[in-house]
């Protein structure tokens, strides 16, 4: 059967016959459901437009949707690639930093080794002058032969 429409109602004309159906109350009932159910269509029509917009702003907005999600990760593989070179960065200067404390700890112990080297050889020196100076002493109160 094929799909009834609201002209199809309007224009059903059914025969009379003896006893048959009361024209005044079929016709105008007739009219009403073809009106009720032209009103339906529409409404059918209007909401299945609606469905379509929102179907297409919908995909819209996931589109959009994907795009953030797409942004943010790579945002924050960024972030995690920025912390890990800082961190990266981070270790080389403290290991530059602890090279150069080595260095100057070495450098430090280099002096004081010399600085213990010098003080020993100017006590040495000091001791050298007074045994010096004592033979001196010890030999000028001696007299001297000519």
């Amino acid at each position: 059967m094929d799909k009834l429409t609201p002209v199809d109602i309007s224009n059903k004309r059914f025969r009379t016959a003896m006893r048959g159906y009361a024209s005044d109350e079929v016709d105008p009932f007739l009219e009403q459901a073809a009106e009720a159910l032209s009103a339906a269509l529409q409404e059918v029509d209007r909401l299945s437009r609606e469905l379509s917009r929102l179907e297409a702003e919908t995909a819209g907005y996931r589109k959009t949707e994907e795009a953030i999600k797409s942004a943010l990760v790579l945002a924050q593989q960024a972030a995690e690639d920025t912390r890990v070179a800082a961190r990266q960065q981070a270790e080389q200067i403290v290991e530059r930093a602890r090279q150069e404390a080595d260095r100057e700890q070495q450098r430090l112990e280099t002096i004081r080794a010399e600085r213990v080297r010098l003080m020993a050889e100017c006590q040495a020196l000091v001791q050298s002058f007074l045994a010096a100076l004592e033979q001196h002493r010890v030999q000028g109160s001696t007299p001297h032969e000519p």
